[in-house]
């Protein structure tokens, strides 16, 4: 990119250029194909909401996974699926509600608002796929598996909608159809990444229950030797106790002869 604008000329001279706008001057209204791209500003306070459960999952996740504790590693994944989703459907309920004032804010036109809102409903409203699509691959990155999570997002997330566009949405051009491709890619994502995260458990768990069985019977022999330690003490003092009365016993007898 910097070399292209370092040496590449232009090939329209400055005066066929149109005349720029003044300095300083903000445009009262947008065009319309601009406010889809604001509805999208919107979706990203539900996605950053959202991606904070996805994150706490990679670590509370990875941790149980360092002390090989599946039980808890398995009631963070529910419990954080369950939480993005309940953010991602009340974050996304809250930006459809307050559409059409939040665009106006940005400035667009009644046409721009329309098209704005009807993206929002595609999107926002199935948005918390894309939040527990997140927290399966949180769990698998958690586990020290982030190439798996990576591509299968890649090709899920990004690669199918090319496709979508190429395929489907040339069949049936329409707004809708595009913005379509997202919940559709999200659903896709998200159950490769669940079969992905099934198939790890079962991998990863008998390697951690085994280690956890290691560790247990060091931990028993270790208590075990320190309870020892008192004990031998506490006969030693009870066998001096009993030792030391009979030279006493013995003077008083010879005492008693004499």
């Amino acid at each position: 990119v910097v070399a292209a604008l370092l040496f590449c000329r232009p090939t329209v001279r400055p005066a066929a250029l149109p005349a720029l706008s003044p300095p300083n001057t903000i445009p009262s209204r947008l065009p319309p194909d601009a406010c889809p791209a604001r509805g999208g500003n919107l979706e990203g306070f539900v996605y950053v909401s959202m991606n904070a459960v996805t994150q706490a999952c990679l670590t509370v996740v990875g941790q149980n996974y360092g002390a090989a504790k599946t039980k808890n590693i398995d009631l963070a994944v529910v419990q954080c699926v369950l939480l993005s989703a309940g953010v991602g459907l009340a974050v996304g309920g809250i930006v459809i509600a307050a559409g059409k004032p939040l665009l106006r804010f940005y400035g667009c036109d009644a046409a721009g608002i329309e098209y704005g809102v009807r993206r929002m409903q595609t999107i926002c409203l199935w948005y918390f796929l894309c939040g527990i699509m997140e927290v399966f691959a949180g769990a698998m990155q958690g586990m020290g598996r982030s190439l798996l999570p990576m591509l299968v997002t890649m090709f899920g997330a990004c690669v199918f909608r090319v496709i979508w566009v190429y395929t489907i949405f040339r069949v049936r051009p329409t707004f809708f159809v595009l913005m379509l491709s997202y919940p559709v890619s999200w659903i896709l994502t998200l159950s490769v990444h669940a079969v992905c995260l099934f198939f790890l458990r079962r991998k990863v768990y008998p390697r951690l229950a085994n280690a956890n069985a290691d560790t247990v019977p060091m931990i028993e022999t270790e208590t075990t030797t320190e309870q020892e330690e008192p004990i031998l003490e506490n006969e030693k003092t009870d066998a001096q106790e009993e030792i030391a009365p009979v030279p006493e016993k013995e003077g008083e007898d010879h005492a008693n002869a004499q």
